[in-house]
């Protein structure tokens, strides 16, 4: 693993990322649970200066999760070595999944507002957001012609707002995707059915 001096380290980015790592949980709790000293993971979220942190900083705090490391080389400007993490060329990319996204995503959420600011907007956002999408249908009805990259654009812009409300909330995507799922196969233990759609369980929302 090597520095790529081509790249910078992104200090907000890493610093957004890290904070979305650390979530809900207490700061000491999180230090103590990645073998880091309080000291160093509050300079690490507070300071405004912070030095590149090393490989090794960056193996304790990503915690095991290849994923996270990953990401937080590329933060901190490093080159992926692809030998030391095992790879081979012939290898298939691995899918995103919705914790890396979520904590990627919150990179670019305005750090001047406050959590009940970042929620609203991620609301309002969402509406505006779906509002872009079905303009595009819209626009076809029109005698346009439907353009599915565009339409895969607005539905990443419509993701990362849900995204940046989970954030908000100290909820983690994953988890409520995990949630629905529960719920649907709750709900349709056999698939969908219109008796079961029409006909639900206490509670069931």
């Amino acid at each position: 693993m090597i520095c790529d001096t081509s790249r910078k380290f992104d200090v907000i980015g890493f610093r957004s990322y890290l904070r979305g790592l650390v979530g809900t949980k207490k700061k000491g709790d999180f230090a103590r649970e990645h073998d880091v000293s309080p000291e160093h993971l509050s300079r690490l979220l507070n300071s405004d200066r912070v030095s590149q942190p090393s490989k090794k900083l960056i193996k304790k705090l990503a915690g095991g999760n290849q994923a996270i490391y990953i990401d937080m080389l590329t933060l901190c400007g490093y080159e992926i070595d692809a030998d030391e993490l095992g790879e081979t060329d012939n290898k298939p990319p691995v899918s995103m999944d919705a914790h890396s996204y979520q904590l990627q995503a919150a990179r670019t959420i305005n750090p001047g507002l406050r959590r009940d600011e970042v929620e609203a907007h991620a609301l309002w956002g969402l509406a505006a957001e779906v509002g872009e999408l079905q303009g595009i249908y819209q626009k076809h009805y029109q005698g346009h012609p439907f353009e599915p990259e565009h339409a895969k654009r607005e539905l990443g812009d419509i993701l990362w707002m849900i995204a940046e409300y989970c954030t908000a909330m100290g909820w983690d995507l994953g988890d409520i995707m995990q949630l629905n799922l529960d719920k649907l196969r709750a709900r349709y233990p056999d698939g969908f059915d219109p008796e079961h759609s029409l006909h639900r369980e206490a509670g069931d929302v």
